[in-house]
């Protein structure tokens, strides 16, 4: 006959932290419907963080219930908590009316709760509606400080898409809002305008990070310089590399392989060979991509000795085995250079040639004018059956 009263329905509540079943979290449930008590603040966060634990919507909800029949308010961290369990468990529409009810009812968020809408709209993708919430808190709270992890954040997910307006608009926000750009923002706004190839932008980025005294680190360096080679500006990435050696960063093998392409793509073999001792003379060991960009280069440039040297050389003294990508190259540099019976080589050494190999070797054999050689490889394209026919014919 002794009461139940909500001290000991928190001491349950907190019980089902030791446990992981849904059967516990039902009988608890049970056992407190049964006692008449009106659950608090306490017992109701016990019960959601239970929920979360077992990543169920269903019961989460019902938490939320019968939070609403006790009458008490949800306290901030009580959102934040559904909020986060929503995205989580992929419910985009409950997490944002959780946010709205919160803000109807002029509960203030915290960093942490602001940071939990925006990871859930993210987590879903729906990048517009973490910007949205962001209008809210400014409209809702003014003085409202934002994490400068949540313009990142936003940063990030728009360049994954591609929309620089929107990009813009975020980093507008925070100059408004005056927000100090630390060097992760930075790095993803350069990222942002890069990934569009919009250089000029990204090298504003970069000189005010300077000017405000935040030092670029090698994923800066690394992101301008691979922006400026792959829009074929060689002579601003090369600059940029070499103060970025005089600062004493030690480029890695994204950044050197970076380089080499652009020289490929400009068919700069002498500063191809200039940026492959540095490569080797800083420690940084090629790998097969290195070897696919450099014979591809050379294949260009009608040089097939050398670039024959480089596939005889590199594996043997860095201990790696050629892939089908230096294969393909090499493929492509013998028929470039109409060295066919070298070609007919390298492809038999293909293990499993795609449609794109036997393209090659098929067109190879029509511009040195062996018909005979081109059916044959035709047949045998058919016979192997590649995906991709069409392409091949």
């Amino acid at each position: 006959g002794v009461e139940v009263d909500n001290f000991t329905c928190s001491i349950m509540m907190k019980g089902l932290k030791f446990s992981s079943s849904k059967d516990d979290v039902d009988k608890t449930l049970t056992l407190i419907e049964r006692s008449r008590v009106c659950p608090d603040e306490v017992v109701v966060n016990s019960l959601l963080d239970a929920c979360i634990r077992l990543r169920d919507v269903k019961r989460l909800t019902s938490a939320l219930n019968t939070f609403r029949m006790s009458g008490v308010v949800p306290s901030e961290h009580a959102y934040g908590t559904l909020i986060r369990a929503y995205g989580q468990a992929r419910c985009l529409p409950q997490a944002q009316a959780m946010w709205t009810d919160m803000l109807e009812r002029h509960v203030k968020p915290s960093e942490s709760t602001f940071t939990s809408m925006v990871e859930a709209c993210v987590n879903n993708g729906a990048f517009d509606e973490a910007l949205a919430a962001l209008r809210e808190m400014k409209a809702a709270i003014p003085d409202f400080a934002t994490p400068a992890q949540t313009y990142a954040t936003l940063i990030k997910g728009f360049a994954q898409r591609k929309e620089t307006e929107r990009v813009m608009e975020v980093y507008r926000d925070m100059q408004e809002s005056r927000i100090v750009l630390d060097l992760m923002t930075f790095n993803c706004l350069i990222h942002a305008c890069a990934r569009v190839g919009d250089m000029d932008q990204a090298s504003q980025f970069f000189r005010e990070m300077c000017a405000q005294g935040v030092v670029p680190d090698l994923v800066t360096y690394s992101t301008v310089i691979k922006g400026y080679c792959v829009q074929g500006d060689l002579e601003q990435a090369v600059q940029l590399f070499t103060l970025m050696r005089k600062r004493g960063i030690k480029p890695d093998a994204i950044l050197f392989n970076a380089i080499l392409d652009g020289c490929a793509r400009k068919q700069m073999t002498s500063m191809s060979e200039l940026m492959l001792a540095d490569m080797e003379n800083s420690g940084v060991a090629p790998s097969n991509q290195t070897l696919a960009i450099l014979v591809r280069l050379y294949g260009k440039c009608h040089d097939l000795d050398t670039a024959l040297g480089f596939v005889a050389r590199l594996p043997k003294q860095y201990g790696f085995e050629i892939n089908a990508s230096v294969q393909t190259n090499l493929l492509h540099a013998c028929c470039s250079c109409n060295a066919m019976k070298q070609a007919f080589s390298v492809f038999g050494q293909i293990v499993h040639p795609d449609a794109k190999a036997f393209t090659i070797l098929i067109t190879g054999c029509l511009k040195s004018g062996d018909i005979s050689g081109a059916l044959q490889t035709l047949e045998g394209a058919l016979d192997a059956g590649v995906k991709d026919r069409k392409s091949v014919v």
